[in-house]
């Protein structure tokens, strides 16, 4: 007897909504995960399903995953795209980015401490409180250097 697997309902609406797919997306991450089996590479293609779409939530957790495969300079274009439509989230995200520095597409090390200040500032000025406790230890290290020039 062969095994027959139809479509979830909810592939059927994520196939025409940008919306629905972030939602999908999220069922199947294996970091949020609501009513369905854990698949992170399903997760990323609704995700990225969503992106293209051009919905907000979707754009940053493609980033995200984009981000834990560390490409990076991919993941900062998603996370820049979902921080233009407001995501605070997002600018938190590439706040952290900057302030960590990456490896952009050229594979050259991008460290930018002013970036990542902005960054984290329109974060809290959107109210997300999380990038906080980065922006004062930002301005510590910025201390430190500003000290040792």
């Amino acid at each position: 007897m062969a095994l027959v697997v139809e479509k979830c309902p909810l592939e059927e609406v994520a196939e025409r909504s940008a919306g629905a797919a972030w939602e999908l997306g999220s069922r199947y991450s294996s970091s949020v995960g609501l009513g369905l089996h854990r698949d992170d590479a399903e997760a990323m293609a609704w995700y990225k399903k969503g992106a293209i779409a051009g919905d907000f939530r979707a754009e940053h957790n493609y980033a995200v995953m984009l981000q834990r495969q560390e490409d990076c300079a991919e993941a900062l274009l998603w996370y820049e795209k979902s921080a233009t439509q407001g995501n605070a989230s997002s600018d938190h995200a590439l706040g952290r980015l900057f302030h960590a520095g990456f490896q952009d597409s050229s594979g050259r090390r991008v460290r930018d401490l002013a970036k990542a200040k902005a960054y984290y500032t329109a974060a809290l000025k959107r109210g997300w409180a999380d990038a906080g406790p980065d922006l004062e230890r930002l301005e510590r290290d910025l201390h430190v250097l500003e000290d040792h020039s």
